[in-house]
């Protein structure tokens, strides 16, 4: 008997990335850090990721 084919959840989904250590510096040693995430998620929230 053949398996009915699930279609993964990943087929149909957005999957965002941020590069941290080009995303945000906040301690000007030109390499985005963790913290310059933290200091972003009210504008990621509003592009909808």
């Amino acid at each position: 008997m053949k398996k009915k084919f699930e279609q993964k959840w990943w087929h149909k989904s957005v999957v965002y990335q941020i590069y941290p250590k080009s995303f945000n510096d906040t301690t000007g040693s030109g390499e985005g850090d963790i913290r310059g995430i933290i200091e972003k998620l009210d504008y990621l929230k509003e592009l909808g990721v």
